[in-house]
Order: structure tokens, then C-alpha cells, then sequence
């Protein structure tokens, strides 16, 4: 992600994902986050003050990427891969041998399922096309929430 796939505004930022799975003619897909009414919170105000932050680091790399590895040795953009790798370290440091980063998106999806969100916003964010293959392999249903909404209870 770069630079110019932001938009903010006084109440949220937009975020354009380009080149995903659902996104064939490369137009982008809009995400929009909105800011907390708690300050210390809110994920807006946060990216804001990690871009002034590291804006001497993002200058020296071509494309002004959003997000970067920073070390002592190298300044690169921040991958998919080696989030996937800090993140499942991260785990094992936690003694959560069975999981990695790949869980998450499971995760989201049921979780988000479970507490009501609409199932095609959920799919839309997580760039899932196929219906079936999104409820049938990513959503764990809450047996309880699922009988609760059958019976009308």
C-alpha cells in the first residue's frame, strides 16, 4: 500500500486496495475507517502520526509505501510476508505453537459473522468471491447465536 491509496478527511480516512483477487480491472476497492470518540483510540489519528513519524524513513524508498521494516540495517516496505513471519513468531513467543498469521483470517471472518455484521461487507473486506467457499471453509458459526436466531429467541 502507499501513500496515495489514503483519503483523509476530518472524520475518517479511505483506503484503496488495489490488485486483489476481486479487484480485476484494478479500479481499487474502497475501505473506510472511521475515527474513534476515544483520541488516544482512534486508528485514524494513529496512521496520521505514523506517517509524519517515519516520513524521513518513507522518503528514502521509492513509491512511498505506507507501512515499513525499520532495523538498524535496512528501511523496506513492510510485506505481507514478513508480517505473516512477526506474526507467528509473535504466537510462538506466546507458546501458541498450533496458530499462525494464516488463522487470523478465519478468525475475523466468524467472529464478525457471529456478531451480526453483514455478510457481504465482511466478504468485501476480506476479498472473498465465492459465497459458498466464504461460509463453508471460513465461517464458524456460534452454535448457540446460530439455534437463538431459528427460534427467534
Amino acid at each position: 500500500m502507499k501513500l496515495d491509496h489514503l483519503t483523509f478527511n476530518q472524520t475518517s480516512v479511505s483506503i484503496s486496495n488495489f490488485g486483489g483477487k476481486t479487484d480485476k480491472d484494478m479500479a481499487g476497492i474502497p475501505t473506510t475507517i472511521t475515527n474513534s470518540s476515544v483520541p488516544s483510540l482512534c486508528p485514524v489519528t494513529t496512521l496520521q502520526v505514523y506517517i509524519n513519524r517515519t516520513k524521513t524513513s518513507r522518503d528514502k524508498i521509492s513509491g512511498q509505501p505506507i507501512f515499513l521494516y525499520l532495523n538498524n540495517k535496512q528501511t523496506e516496505p513492510l510485506g505481507s510476508q514478513r508480517i505473516s513471519k512477526v506474526m507467528t513468531l509473535t504466537l510462538q513467543e506466546a507458546g501458541i505453537d498450533d496458530t499462525t498469521a494464516r488463522s487470523f483470517r478465519k478468525t475475523g471472518a466468524s467472529t464478525a459473522i457471529n456478531k451480526g455484521a453483514d455478510p457481504d461487507f465482511v466478504m468485501k473486506l476480506g476479498r472473498w468471491r465465492s459465497v459458498d467457499v466464504f461460509f463453508k471453509h471460513y465461517v464458524d458459526w456460534d452454535q448457540a447465536d446460530m439455534t437463538n436466531a431459528i427460534l427467534g429467541e
